[in-house]
């Protein structure tokens, strides 16, 4: 079976959440936690750096896993590790492919 980007970062999602809420995970996870949720939105951005993604298609593909994984961190009641992701993903795409960035980020 071959897994997509998304479907791999949902699962080691997913394992990280499998201890219940932040409330009850001890610091030391939590930080693990928040460390990989930033390193994957980073990895995600990567991905999109000029002189490795010149197809739109896998540029829209690597978007829409970008969004999947946020909305299933914020459904299942993260919101500091959606935003530690979303955060890190857009800092690192500024960096990597301003043009993307900025469209992406003006209001429409």
């Amino acid at each position: 079976m071959k897994f997509t980007h998304t479907a791999i970062s949902l699962l080691i999602f997913s394992s990280l959440l499998s201890c219940g809420s932040s409330d009850k995970r001890p610091a030391g996870h939590i930080e693990e936690e928040r460390q990989a949720a930033i390193a994957q939105g980073r990895k995600q951005a990567l991905r999109l750096a000029i002189s490795e993604c010149t197809d739109s298609l896998e540029m829209e593909k690597i978007l829409i896993d970008v969004r999947v994984t946020e909305t299933t961190l914020r459904r299942e009641g993260e919101e500091g590790l959606a935003d530690n992701y979303v955060e890190s993903f857009l800092a690192t795409l500024d960096s990597v492919n301003p043009d993307l960035y900025a469209d992406i980020t003006s209001p429409l």
